[in-house]
């Protein structure tokens, strides 16, 4: 046999998923992933005086709640901007409902998966809003959202320092429809 026939089986993604409720509201989460991500993070949430308003805050090494946050990492709003799987940061994240509106914000270290090349001297901020309505059988979503981080470093040569420091600003919209079993997305 050739080295044409060799067969093999790469698994995209596949996770382990561990989650504890250690009691009404407090969430500890770990994900593993077969190619070496992961997701740690304690939650708390809680209604806030009535069910139509919730808050819950989160700590740990998470994806930044940015966009749609959609499963498959290949497509452009993930990977080309810098969210692929291995894409986690460490930070808080706080969120809070409001009825029909849903406001996330998360203050993070801004290294992710450049920390050796990021001298982290600046925080990543993200900020993410999504509104739900419906008219009658149709349900409606409309969202954006905005990242912002300075990485990179200044880096001494003999030649003298080079500053590879640069700002990202991310922005983007996203929007859903769902009519019966058919379910319409966009970013």
């Amino acid at each position: 046999a050739g080295a044409t026939d060799v067969r093999t089986f790469i698994p995209m993604q596949g996770d382990l998923y561990v989650g504890l409720t250690a009691f009404d509201g407090l969430s500890v989460y770990f994900d593993l992933g077969v190619h070496g991500s992961y997701e740690a993070s304690v939650m708390y949430g809680h209604e806030l005086g009535t069910p139509a308003i919730y808050g819950y805050a989160k700590i740990g090494h998470f994806m930044p709640p940015y966009g749609l946050r959609l499963a498959n990492h290949n497509v452009f709003v993930r990977q080309e901007i810098g969210f692929g799987p291995r894409e986690k940061d460490t930070g808080l994240e706080l969120g809070l409902q409001l009825g029909p509106l849903f406001i996330q914000g998360a203050i993070l270290s801004g290294s992710g998966s450049e920390a050796f090349t990021d001298e982290n001297r600046k925080k990543a901020m993200v900020g993410r809003f999504e509104l739900l309505g419906a008219l009658g059988p149709l349900h409606l979503m409309f969202g954006g959202s905005v990242y912002w981080n300075e990485s990179g470093n200044v880096i001494d040569l003999a030649s003298g320092p080079v500053d590879t420091r640069t700002d990202h600003l991310l922005g983007s919209l996203h929007w859903g429809a769902s009519l019966g079993r058919f379910v319409y997305l966009g970013e």
